[in-house]
This record gives structure tokens, sequence and C-alpha cells, in this order.
């Protein structure tokens, strides 16, 4: 342990390790350990209870950030291609040995109303945004092109 500061304890890996900051923390009566993390596609945190041994994972997609958020159509599409790529990709290599099958579904389900959502929001937004319309272009782009490979690789 670092170093304690207004009763959140943090944790850091040694020097020659992966430099994740852990983080206990004590709420109604339980010592919470967790992380969490972000990458362009995905937002993360697991919660640990130790001695309860309980633990939460959470994932979110950031397509469906997009998606809700989206200012032009190529937001809207490069949302979509972010849910197609997750869905895609986690079929083969989600935890399936120990968490039930239909909790795939239960994550198809919302992803499918995302992307209604975001197609049906599309019809009033403009092709392109505004504001940085070539990286709008290219981040667009990149993302199909990630998630064409995925669905390549995995079908």
């Amino acid at each position: 342990m670092d170093h304690e500061t207004h009763g959140v304890t943090v944790l850091r890996s040694p020097p020659d390790r992966s430099h994740q900051t852990w983080i206990t923390t004590t709420t109604r009566g339980h010592t919470i350990t967790w992380h969490n993390g972000s990458t362009a596609a995905a937002r993360t945190i697991l919660a640990i209870d130790r001695a309860s041994c309980v633990a939460v994972l959470v994932f979110v997609a950031s397509g469906v950030v997009r998606l809700i958020r989206a200012t032009s159509r190529l937001h809207v599409l490069s949302g979509l291609s972010d849910l197609v790529g997750g869905c895609v990709l986690l079929a083969p290599l989600g935890p399936w040995s120990y968490v039930p099958g239909w909790t795939y579904g239960m994550l198809l389900g919302p992803a499918v109303w995302f992307a209604v959502v975001g197609v049906r929001r599309a019809r009033r937004l403009p092709c392109v945004p505004e504001r940085r319309p070539v990286l709008a272009w290219l981040g667009t782009a990149v993302n199909l092109l990630i998630a064409g490979a995925v669905v390549a690789l995995v079908l």
C-alpha cells in the first residue's frame, strides 16, 4: 500500500509490473477493492469484496455511449460498428464455462435496442459533424476496419 488519503487506500503495482492502481474503500462495513479503466471501445470496473467472496465486473461499450451522444451519422455508424464487433467477438471468447449462455442474449437485447435508437436518431443528424470532420471520417473508417476484421476472424 502506498498511501491512505481521506479513508481511501491506494494500492500500486511494483515498478516492474504494469502500472495499475487498485483502490480500497470501506463502505457500510465492507472493504471493497476496485480498479477501473477504459480503452477506445469499452469502459470497465472490477469491484471485489474479499471478505464476502463477492465480485462485480461491469463492462460498458463505448459504442453505446457514441450512439446516445452522436452528433452526426458518422458517429452513429462508428458506434454501430463497435457494437457489432463487440458482440461478434464476445460470442466465441466469452466466459461461457462459468457464465450461463443465456446471458449473451441479455447482452444482445440492449445492443439491438441501442442500435435501433441510434439509427432512428441518425435521420435527424447531419452526415458529417461540424467540428473535426476529418477525424470523424478517419475514426469511422478505423472502427469499420476493426469490426470487419473481427467479423472475418471470428466467423
